[in-house]
């Protein structure tokens, strides 16, 4: 949907001021960092910036595209990323700034705008969510609730005899109608087929993910994508994706039994992953020993579809980390 952003150098200072500003340990990206999410997103990278006279960068608004599935249907959506207004400006100035960017966003990439997004939804930082809350008609759509187990407990999960892992493969042609087949059960779920997967998790650059696809026989069964890194102030294993059908809880322990197991021969003594609270599997999760808290993020969004109001998004939606920014 839309084009996507051009990364120009007085956009990339005006950025890097801007999160320097609230972030002490913030790290400049790589110029293939800004590739991978602006020029390859599958769903395209629009974005609005608000300039001043002179050419200088007022404010920024972007967005990464992707889908959300609704029966047969592929609903175009937003993840709202990388806003900002500039850091030299006033508290007034910067609100203002900030909500003329996002209008001139809605107004052209969101319906009803032709082929527009029906959603705009994002994890913000509190500054960006009280303007957004009482200027652009934010509303919060779902907690953000983290979930964890420990790395040994997964790992004694059983695993049954017709399954089998296959290790960092190629994402197969199948799996685009294996998640078609069984995601209608999950409400609305983001959207997953093999070009979402590569572009998230094959693609960007200078990041290791290790992911298993989970096989019953010959077909597939599933699939789980992890990440050890740094969360919260620990060292943790990350379940950035992971997906079965519905009720299918021997596919989901081997998934479990796989992510404990590459945690600990990582050295990592947790699983951490994170979702919403309406998915059958968040509570079979809490079923298999995972536990739940909340976090500091929720998701919020704001809808653009007459049909499907904000409280239908809230209680429908389905998500894990790789519909965010944050991994």
């Amino acid at each position: 949907m839309g084009a996507s952003v051009e990364i120009t150098s007085g956009l990339r200072a005006s950025f890097d001021q801007a999160f320097a500003a609230i972030d002490p340990g913030y790290q400049p990206r790589l110029q293939a960092e800004w590739d991978w999410r602006t020029r390859q997103v599958p769903g395209g990278a629009p974005a609005e910036t608000l300039l001043d006279r002179r050419g200088r960068v007022q404010a920024h608004y972007a967005a990464l595209g992707t889908r959300v599935l609704d029966g047969e249907q592929r609903l175009p959506v937003a993840q709202v990323v990388d806003t900002f207004a500039a850091s030299e400006l006033s508290l007034p100035r910067r609100v203002r700034a900030f909500t003329r960017a996002c209008e001139s966003f809605v107004e052209s990439t969101c319906l009803p705008a032709a082929g527009g997004f029906v959603l705009c939804y994002g994890f913000p930082v509190r500054p960006a969510w009280r303007i957004g809350r009482a200027h652009l008609g934010y509303t919060v759509l779902q907690e953000f609730w983290r979930q964890g187990i420990g790395a040994q407990d997964a790992a004694r999960s059983s695993v049954a005899g017709d399954l089998a892992f296959e290790e960092d493969c190629e994402w197969p042609a199948e799996l685009d109608a294996f998640f078609a087949q069984h995601a209608g059960e999950l409400g609305l779920p983001f959207m997953r087929d093999t070009a979402f997967l590569r572009w998230r998790f094959d693609q960007r650059p200078n990041v290791k993910y290790s992911r298993c696809l989970l096989r019953r026989g010959s077909g597939l069964a599933g699939w789980a994508v992890l990440r050890v890194t740094d969360w919260s102030g620990e060292r943790v294993a990350l379940v950035c994706d992971r997906f079965c059908a519905p009720g299918d809880q021997e596919a989901e322990l081997a998934l479990d039994q796989w992510l404990g197991t590459q945690a600990l021969a990582a050295g990592v003594t947790h699983l951490v992953a994170a979702g919403g609270e309406h998915s059958p599997e968040f509570r079979s999760a809490q079923e298999r020993g995972w536990r739940i808290a909340r976090s500091d993020y929720c998701m919020v969004g704001r809808s653009f579809d007459p049909d499907r109001p904000d409280s239908d998004w809230a209680r429908r939606l389905r998500w894990t980390l790789a519909d965010t920014d944050l991994v």
